[in-house]
């Protein structure tokens, strides 16, 4: 892990004090930690650099709205995220997919990214779109299993980084969120949810810091296919045009 490291405050220093190695821990003690899902580590920074093959958690000292990427420019790619705490630790950001700008949520236990199905029609991919193709069924919410595409955008976005002509997942990816208000046996679907999950494939391809201590996410480009290069592929069963 780094030292300590003193980044320029204003006033006086900002100290970014390292705490543990996240993987090194997991690895000796527990292999399950989806980090940007458990609550004790909303209260840290959180840093993932697989290619070092390390998850590093942070404090920040004095640091205000100091750059945290401490080993990255001025041209660090940074986007905000909506306030998390214990009682709600996820952490969604705005990205952009064709220009539209969605909800996506960082998903570190997630193979890879996915747009949701119903997100990906509005922008005019659907199973029955020319070039897309049917990958296989992947786990859902619970015990549901999910069918899922491959399609062709135009851009993704997020922060100052663009990505062109990218095949991505897509799916029904919250089937099966449904609550039933006391009384009732009739699900009810859960509104405000994201758009896309952005998984490990995302992680992989850079170098990212949740600060917490901000509401940022800062992050660098590593190299590589950004979403999953070729998932494995099934025979697509053509879906009921809507009508």
């Amino acid at each position: 892990m780094p030292h300590r490291v003193v980044l320029n405050g204003v006033g006086q220093p900002c100290l970014v004090w390292p705490e543990i190695d996240l993987l090194e821990f997991g690895r000796r003690f527990h292999p399950e930690l989806e980090i940007d899902k458990r609550p004790r580590w909303c209260h840290f920074d959180v840093e993932f650099d697989l290619a070092a093959n390390s998850v590093r958690l942070f404090r920040a000292e004095h640091c205000g709205s100091t750059l945290l990427a401490y080993w990255a420019g001025a041209d660090v790619g940074l986007v905000e995220f909506d306030a998390s705490g214990d009682d709600h630790p996820e952490i969604v950001v705005t990205v952009e997919v064709d220009g539209r700008p969605i909800k996506a949520l960082l998903d570190s236990g997630a193979s890879g990214s996915i747009l949701d199905k119903a997100e990906a029609a509005r922008l005019g991919v659907t199973p029955n779109t020319p070039g897309v193709v049917a990958a296989q069924a992947r786990g859902g919410i619970g015990s549901n299993s999910i069918n899922s595409w491959v399609g062709s955008f135009k851009t993704f976005t997020i922060g100052n980084e663009t990505i062109r002509d990218t095949r991505i997942v897509f799916a029904d990816v919250f089937k099966g969120a449904a609550f039933r208000s006391t009384g009732s046996n009739i699900p009810i679907r859960v509104e405000d949810l994201p758009s896309m999950l952005l998984g490990y494939d995302f992680l992989r391809s850079h170098r990212v810091l949740i600060a917490h201590s901000q509401r940022r996410i800062y992050f660098t480009y590593n190299g590589g296919p950004v979403f999953v290069r070729t998932p494995p592929t099934v025979q697509a069963t053509p879906e009921p045009a809507d009508k």
